[in-house]
C-alpha cells in the first residue's frame, strides 16, 4: 500500500503516531537526499565547463550520461553541511537520519571528499544513498554512504529503478559489477543493475525474479569474477524452479563490460558476447 501510495503521490492517513513519525522521518530523507543529489550534480556541472575529468573521458561518459544518471562532484563534506544548512536542515536531524555522523572531535562529516557521485536510488526512483568513485588521493576506490534504516546495501541495485520499464518476463537484465558498467551498457539500449561493492546478495536476484525470470550474470572476465559467479551459482541453486532461473556469460579477457564498450570495436564486440 505504501508503494502504491508513493507511486500516486497520495498521503496516507495512519493510525497511530509510530506509524506517522516513520512516515515523517522517510519523507525527511528522501528530501534531504534529494537536495544532496542536486548539490554534487550542480557541483559536477560548474567543474566540466572548464576542465575535463580523465576518469569520465577514459569511460566515456559524456553530458547525456551524466544528466541520466545524475553524476556529481564531491568536493569536501564541509561544503555540503554548509549548504544543507543554509537550507534549514538542523544537524541533529542530519545525525538521526543516519545521513552525516559526528568525529571523534565532535565535528559533523560525510565520507565524501573529491569523489564523483553516483546517486543510488529505490525502486521508486528515490535516492536513498550514494556511491563515491575517488578522483585522486588515498584510500578506496569506491565507497557508499552509511547504513542506516533507508540504506542497505545488500537488499539494493544501483540502477533498480530501471526495472520498473520492463514490459516482460523475457526482456534481458544484465547484472553487473560496477557503476560504470551498467551505465556503458545503457548507453546502448541494454538494461542493467549492479551491487554496491559487495557480494551479490540472494536477497539481490530474488528482487530482479518479481521483473524477470531469467536475468544474466555478466560479471569481469577476472578471477575475481570467476570465483563471483561461482558462488552466485551456488547461492541460487536451492532457489530455482519456474520463473526463476538464472544465466551466466563469461568473457575470455580480464576486461569489464565498460572496458569492452569503450575499447576498440566495443559496441560490435558486445553485440556479439551478448548475442
Amino acid at each position: 500500500l505504501k508503494i502504491l501510495a508513493a507511486e500516486a503521490n497520495v498521503h496516507l492517513q495512519y493510525a497511530n503516531t509510530d506509524s506517522e513519525k516513520k512516515y515523517q522521518s522517510s519523507k525527511k530523507y528522501y528530501d534531504i537526499m534529494k537536495l544532496i543529489e542536486g548539490f554534487y550534480y550542480l557541483n559536477l556541472q560548474t567543474l566540466i565547463k572548464t576542465k575535463t575529468l580523465s576518469f569520465l573521458q577514459s569511460k566515456k561518459i559524456k553530458l547525456t550520461e551524466i544528466e541520466s544518471f545524475k553524476i556529481g562532484l564531491s568536493v569536501t563534506s564541509k561544503e555540503l553541511v554548509k549548504y544543507l544548512l543554509q537550507k534549514g536542515i538542523k544537524q541533529d536531524l542530519l545525525i538521526e537520519l543516519g545521513i552525516f555522523k559526528i568525529n571523534k572531535y565532535g565535528n559533523i562529516y560525510d565520507l565524501f571528499n573529491h569523489r564523483l557521485m553516483f546517486p543510488i536510488k529505490d525502486k521508486l526512483g528515490r535516492v536513498i544513498g550514494f556511491g563515491g568513485r575517488k578522483l585522486d588521493g588515498e584510500g578506496p576506490k569506491y565507497v557508499n554512504s552509511w547504513e542506516n534504516d533507508f540504506f542497505k546495501k545488500r537488499s539494493i541495485l544501483y540502477n533498480m529503478d530501471c526495472l520498473s520499464q520492463i514490459k516482460s518476463k523475457v526482456e534481458n537484465l544484465y547484472i553487473v559489477e560496477g557503476y560504470t558498467d551498467v551505465i556503458a551498457l545503457d548507453k546502448l539500449g541494454y538494461k542493467a543493475v549492479a551491487p554496491l561493492g559487495t557480494s551479490i546478495s540472494l536477497e539481490q536476484i530474488a528482487f530482479t525474479w518479481n521483473y524477470i525470470k531469467d536475468p544474466i550474470l555478466f560479471l569481469d572476465g577476472d578471477n575475481a569474477g570467476l570465483k563471483a559467479s561461482s558462488r552466485v551459482l551456488d547461492l541460487v541453486l536451492p532457489e530455482l524452479g519456474p520463473g526463476k532461473s538464472l544465466n551466466f556469460i563469461f568473457i575470455d579477457s580480464k576486461e569489464d563490460p565498460d572496458d569492452i564498450i569503450n575499447g576498440v570495436d566495443g559496441v560490435e564486440k558486445i553485440k556479439k558476447i551478448l548475442s
